[in-house]
């Protein structure tokens, strides 16, 4: 073999190349109109590219001699046999690697053409987020993204902002209607409304709402029997009894049956009328009635 001692793109050099690759890809790579080669190939009477044809350009050729056979073949995808016959046909000599180095450049060919279409997104988003979407360990994001230097992620940081100058008015309206309805209407974040109110002294707005009345004839459940008491006022029956059970008030049966007011007691609550809890309880009989009487208006 013949070594090149200039250089390979040279066009004196495109008709090395006659039967190794078509004569378009000749072209392309060494600026020669197609016809020229088409009559110097017919002139040398060389064969023409048989088999598969791959893709060389003028990067392949730069290539041979440079970095091993099997990384040029790796890295413009074709066969290593075919980086090989280019590089013999042009008379280069092959590349003075070692096996070691020759092994690490694979590697490092095959960890960039991997990362070729992934490099982009990094630092774009949060390393997890890119994870996820590209179903790869984190840790392999965060590695690739440090090996290449790329700041992390980071949301952009928000302006300060100066300290809102509140007016008389807006100050009155502080604790007289919700901290988020006064934010929403004067453009504030709720804490800001909420921080200025607090450091007034001013209590938080509340609500009020008007004390539950009930009707007057509430007072009337127990003190007749509930159909009467059901036909007077114009609600069910069923009305009346749950009412009396809510505020477990006996019916006027009972009331009328029981003259003592201690064994109404004791009615109240469901408990014998003998017995010592019967006794404990009477004991404290005045207060429970006057518990009860309270429940009950």
């Amino acid at each position: 073999m013949k070594l090149l001692s200039e250089n390979p793109l040279n066009p004196n050099n495109a008709h090395k190349l006659f039967g190794v690759i078509p004569l378009f890809q000749i072209a392309s790579i060494y600026g020669v109109p197609y016809e020229i080669l088409a009559n110097e190939r017919e002139r040398l009477h060389a064969p023409p590219a048989e088999g598969r044809a791959y893709t060389v350009n003028s990067a392949t050729i730069s290539a041979l001699g440079v970095i091993p056979d099997a990384v040029v073949a790796f890295e413009f995808n074709i066969p290593q046999a075919l980086a090989c016959k280019l590089r013999e046909h042009l008379g280069i000599p092959p590349t003075a690697m070692s096996r070691i180095e020759a092994k690490r450049a694979l590697s490092d060919a095959q960890t960039r053409k991997y990362w070729s279409k992934k490099e982009p997104l990094l630092g774009t988003d949060t390393d997890t987020r890119i994870a996820k979407l590209l179903d790869l360990p984190v840790k392999w994001i965060r590695n690739r993204r440090r090996v290449l230097g790329i700041p992390e992620f980071s949301l952009p940081i928000k302006p300060i902002l100066p300290p809102y100058s509140w007016s008389d008015s807006e100050i009155r309206m502080l604790g007289t209607i919700p901290d988020c309805d006064l934010a929403d209407a004067l453009g504030l974040p709720r804490l800001t409304v909420r921080r200025h109110r607090q450091s007034l002294g001013i209590p938080n707005f509340k609500k009020i709402t008007k004390p539950q009345v009930c009707p007057l004839w509430h007072s009337l459940v127990g003190s007749m029997p509930d159909a009467e008491l059901a036909q007077q006022t114009g609600y069910s029956r069923t009305r009346i009894v749950q009412l009396r059970h809510k505020y477990r008030i006996p019916d006027y049966r009972t009331v009328q049956r029981l003259s003592d007011p201690r064994d109404l007691v004791l009615a109240l609550i469901n408990v014998p009328s003998s017995g010592n809890l019967a006794e404990k309880l009477l004991a404290n009989s005045t207060r429970l009635i006057e518990l009860m009487t309270d429940q009950r208006f």
